[in-house]
């Protein structure tokens, strides 16, 4: 069945309603009527006063009332079920739910990409930063010369992050409607709306009005900002933006989604939704930094940045690193700011706004994403395919869910995508999950065929690998081995195939499709993370193929003299030599053959890696080295066995993981051996993998390197000799 678009699904919502809104009693009306909630979300909204109060206290230099405030509460009453007052709601309590034992974040992707930034782009002391603003927010009070940024801090740190959690609760809500047994006693509170309606409330906060001055949460601050900018006039744009979204997650619940039965995933439709609300929520933060840079507040320098740039570690490790090192951890220094305010221009798209959702303070730099054509490490495609090259941001998000336990949310981005955009106006997203089931791979022969009877003729593979690691179907693996498999899968099995599909179609079609299909191809292979530069990122940005030979050349002696992989420097050659046959309607000489071949390489590589790192673990090992050295051998065995069943069974016996076998039994050099068996057979050269001199690893540890005069076949190790080797593995 083909996918329904957001668009169509809120079309259908719409007809599905049977009369027009009528809004309850306990509806409440904000901002001269811009917002009007569902239900009474009044003392929720008195959260803003508290923020007043902490400002007060703090302009008069009373820290201990401050923080009485922040931390008991005064002016938001909590109530039960019966309407009775518990419990005042505390600005703290925005913050530390996030603990260990009772993590109310825990399924929520702001929340672990900003945790992951904090770590530095590491989920290793994930729980030391797990209450990040509380942490802040106190020390502030602690420091009798901070003036008021506690409680700025309590505002953009823990309600921004509170609010991100509401948005996140209606679609959780949405969920449980849709898998409750019958749609008896549900009713649009249950199913989001209250959610949603306290997101409004938090983030508008009790007494806003249009007018600067009248309210203290992230509306008021989001209308600041703009008019430090020059540009308010009236609403503010990321206002509008929330509003907008608000209106529209509404509609989808009150005209008949999040229900048992119905025909639409109304939760699929809150899933982009939400989205686009944590986008929009971010802009007002951005400028909030640009701004403090531009005058050069050294204090909201620091809070914004550490407001900001941890979720710029979902968009690119290593400005983000830059960023937090320029901003947060020493002074801000003037002369870098012209290289810090395009870093974080550079973050615009994958935090999901434009240069014009920002715009421009005083002297800065505009910032310009209006190019339809946008190099990818030196290739300059035909076709704009910048948002297909973006699919690699899917995968290093979902590397930071799935690192930090966050397996169901990282599904619903492998299943919905998220960042490759194909048709905003539509709401039409790429997805992981789509490139690994599309139905044009099975054309990439004897590729695609080659996988598929490897695999017990499962024409879905990888997707079956990816799934079955995300939905924990093997209980044996640590949480790390799950991670592991789920994104190295994606990233070389699903896009190694993706791409070579694209390619396929270019050649299969030749018509004036056939450059489009061909750029998503290479697209597909170097990723938006590589950037535009010759030779690509940092090796700590990209996530696939392009990226993997350039981790692992420096490891094999493989590097070209720019310090990139050989690999890359011929791929590059052929990408380009493809192009121009494409251009030519010389579509039979497009190298996909040998650009399949050179893939390998990297692969390889990253096989022997593993193969190293692995010899010394026991059976049983919960290392995710395992799973990675696994992944990529099934990332390159179908091709290795449809030419060379013996090197293939030898690789598979040291590489595969099952219950109870120790891992690389025969030690990283046999399954050295037997790439570079394979290599010479087929007409490579073990050279082109290399060796590791640290660890005495080499491919051609019992060959000759080929002498290009001769015959490749007599390099090879005697086939009695590999087969006695195999044979002693199986016994």
């Amino acid at each position: 069945m083909k996918k329904m678009k957001l668009s169509q699904s809120l079309a259908l919502f719409t007809l599905l309603a049977n009369a027009p809104l009528v809004y309850s009693q306990d509806s409440l009306s904000y901002v001269d009527g811009l917002f009007v909630t569902r239900s009474d979300v009044s003392s929720h909204s008195k959260i803003g006063l508290d923020l007043k109060d902490m400002r007060e206290a703090l302009a008069n230099g009373d820290f201990g009332s401050a923080r009485a405030i922040y931390e008991n509460g005064s002016n938001s009453q909590k109530y039960d079920t019966e309407g009775n007052p518990t419990v005042m709601r505390t600005l703290q309590k925005f913050s530390t739910p996030a603990s260990a034992g009772e993590n109310k974040f825990a399924a929520e992707p702001a929340f672990w990409f900003h945790v992951w930034g904090l770590g530095g782009g590491d989920a290793v002391d994930a729980e030391s930063f797990l209450t990040y603003a509380d942490k802040y927010v106190l020390d502030a009070l602690g420091d009798s010369s901070s003036g008021g940024v506690a409680a700025e801090a309590a505002l953009v740190l823990n309600t921004w992050m509170y609010i991100a959690h509401e948005i996140y609760d209606a679609l959780a809500d949405c969920k449980h409607g849709e898998s409750s047994p019958d749609s008896a006693g549900l009713d649009n509170n249950g199913l989001g709306v209250k959610a949603i309606d306290e997101a409004v409330a938090f983030w508008v906060g009790a007494e806003q009005q249009l007018a600067l001055g009248s309210g203290y949460s992230m509306f008021e601050l989001t209308q600041q900002v703009e008019s430090d900018f020059g540009t308010l006039s009236g609403t503010a744009g990321a206002n509008l933006k929330f509003k907008e979204i608000y209106e529209e997650m509404h509609e989808v619940i009150e005209s008949g989604g999040c229900r048992p039965g119905t025909s639409v995933k109304a939760s699929d439709v809150l899933y982009h939704l939400s989205n686009r609300m944590i986008s929009a929520m971010m802009i007002p933060l951005m400028k909030k930094l640009i701004h403090s840079i531009m005058v050069g507040d050294q204090a909201m320098i620091k809070l914004y940045a550490l407001a900001v740039v941890p979720q710029i570690f979902a968009c690119r490790t290593s400005e983000a690193r830059m960023l937090m090192s320029k901003l947060y951890e020493t002074e801000y220094n003037v002369a870098d700011k012209d290289e810090i305010i395009r870093m974080l221009q550079n973050s615009y798209s994958c935090l999901g706004f434009t240069c014009e959702d920002i715009g421009t303070y005083d002297t800065m730099a505009q910032c310009d994403d209006s190019q339809d054509i946008v190099a990818l490490a030196g290739y300059t495609p035909v076709s704009d395919v910048r948002s297909h090259s973006m699919i690699d941001l899917d995968i290093l998000q979902m590397k930071i869910l799935t690192y930090n336990g966050a397996f169901d949310t990282a599904a619903d981005l492998y299943r919905l995508g998220k960042n490759s955009v194909i048709d905003y106006s539509k709401a039409d997203y790429n997805s992981l999950h789509a490139l690994a089931i599309n139905p044009f791979r099975l054309a990439v022969q004897p590729i695609f065929g080659n996988f598929e009877v490897f695999n017990n003729n499962d024409q879905n593979y990888a997707d079956t690998s990816v799934t079955s690691a995300l939905g924990g179907s093997d209980s044996t693996m640590s949480i790390l081995q799950r991670a592991e498999t789920a994104v190295k899968a994606s990233s070389y099995q699903v896009m190694y195939m993706a791409a070579l599909t694209e390619i396929q179609q270019s050649k299969d079609k030749c018509d004036d499709s056939s450059s489009l299909h061909y750029d998503k191809g290479v697209a597909y292979l170097i990723g938006s993370l590589e950037g535009t530069e010759v030779g690509g990122s940092p090796t700590s940005d990209g996530t696939l193929m392009f990226n993997l030979a350039n981790k692992r050349c420096p490891q094999f002696g493989t590097c070209n003299e720019n310090g990139y992989s050989h690999v890359n420097e011929e791929l590059m050659v052929l990408l380009q030599a493809g192009k121009d046959a494409v251009l030519a309607k010389d579509c039979n000489n497009i190298p996909l053959d040998r650009i399949d071949e050179v893939l390998q390489i990297p692969l390889m590589q990253a096989i022997l890696r593993y193969a190293i790192k692995c010899e010394s673990l026991e059976a049983g090992d919960q290392s995710k080295d395992l799973a990675e050295g696994d992944v990529f051998a099934m990332s390159v065995l179908p091709a290795i066995a449809a030419d060379d069943a013996v090197s293939a069974a030898i690789i598979a016996e040291n590489m595969l993981v099952e219950p109870g076998k120790k891992p690389v039994a025969g030690g990283a050099q046999v399954v050295a051996d037997a790439v570079g068996n394979y290599l010479v057979l087929v007409g490579g050269d073990c050279v082109d993998v290399g060796s590791d001199p640290e660890y005495g690893i080499d491919t051609c540890g019992k060959l000759t390197p080929k002498d290009p005069s001769s015959s490749h076949r007599e390099n090879v190790i005697s086939l009695a000799s590999l087969i006695s080797a195999a044979v002693l593995l199986f016994v």
